[in-house]
């Protein structure tokens, strides 16, 4: 590795490289003129357009993944590009990105992109045994209502399934009707393809599942949720009214899947976007996200960088706007929660 260095920089190439221990190589190589850190971060190769590594790296070293990480969105970037193309659209996004901006900043940078805050996602950390252990977690007023609220929970049959099977019409309509009950319109930006369900399920197999709420043979309710290994990651749900409101069947359905993740271990639920007031009850925080987005022609782009600033969605969203300085205060200063513990959330961000 060291050869290729010294190849690398006589040819006039930017080289950097880390090792664990200090070393005459190390040295010789810095006076050379390479920048050598000392031990493996990931900060290391953050905007690096090529990393070199040997056989003795292990696959879960931090510089090798970020590098990896960003080498495969440069390719996504450009395939997108493409479609776009193809497509002839208008406006290419990237949505929702969290702390990985950082890692992604120096691709989207190349390609154009100009970066906003998107609406920020509730989270919600799980270290507890059971829902009984959740509750008392809570402060005392707010686990006495849940606690109320999930007595609905014996009104109702509730089945888990990984299929839609005979239930695509219904899904829909369960969902129309609870972005009927909104108070909040996003526009184009929740309505779902008629076939949205089905290809989801059937896109993501057992990692797709669906909370289901019978009353008799009629469903009442629904929450699409993904199952991954470090988190739940809610998606949609749906319910008829007023039935859905009578039993309660919001809360039910979080609280549903709250255990279904405390049971299996997993220690998180991405409760999503809007109805922020609500969401925070459960214990939860906001955590930022970021749009990066560019226009396909050339012009329009120049024309976008000093209107950027207007596209920001924490600054035009109604739901935020209605929250107190404490439920945003782990957003921080432009940086998430998650961020503020592991550097700043993308650099140079306003």
């Amino acid at each position: 590795m060291s050869g290729l260095a010294r190849l690398l920089l006589g040819a006039g190439s930017h080289v950097s490289g880390s090792d664990l221990l200090e070393s005459d190589t190390t040295r010789a190589l810095r006076a050379a003129g390479a920048k050598i850190h000392r031990g493996h971060r990931a900060e290391n190769v953050a905007g690096d357009p090529l990393v070199v590594y040997t056989a003795a790296v292990r696959p879960d070293n931090p510089e090798l993944t970020e590098a990896e990480c960003a080498a495969i969105f440069e390719g996504l970037l450009r395939h997108l590009a493409g479609e776009a193309r193809a497509d002839k659209s208008a406006l290419i996004a990237v949505k929702s990105l969290d702390r990985t901006a950082e890692v992604l900043d120096a691709p989207l940078r190349r390609h154009g992109y100009k970066c906003v805050t998107s609406v920020p996602l509730a989270m919600l950390d799980l270290p507890y045994r059971s829902l009984d252990h959740y509750l008392d977690s809570l402060p005392a007023k707010t686990g006495s209502y849940f606690r109320r609220k999930m007595r609905s929970a014996q009104k109702v049959r509730i089945e888990y399934r990984s299929s839609v099977a005979g239930l695509e019409t219904r899904l829909g309509e369960l969902f129309e009707s609870t972005l009927k009950q909104s108070k909040v319109d996003y526009g184009d930006f929740e309505k779902l393809d008629p076939d949205y369900f089905a290809k989801v399920v059937h896109g993501m197999g057992d990692k797709a599942q669906l909370m289901l709420c019978w009353r008799g043979e009629e469903l009442l309710s629904f929450q699409l949720f993904l199952v991954g290994r470090d988190r739940v990651l809610a998606k949609q749900i749906g319910m008829k009214y007023p039935e859905g409101r009578e039993l309660n069947l919001y809360f039910v359905n979080w609280l549903k899947l709250i255990e279904f993740a405390i049971e299996r271990r997993i220690p998180g639920v991405e409760m999503g976007a809007t109805t922020y007031a609500t969401k925070l009850l459960f214990g939860g925080y906001l955590e930022r996200r970021w749009l990066h987005f560019r226009f396909r022609g050339g012009l329009w782009n120049k024309m976008l960088s000093p209107l950027a600033p207007h596209f920001d969605f924490e600054n035009n969203d109604p739901e935020l706007a209605k929250l107190d300085a404490s439920a945003k205060a782990y957003m921080g200063p432009r940086f998430s929660r998650l961020a503020q513990h592991n550097g700043p959330a993308r650099p140079g961000a306003p």
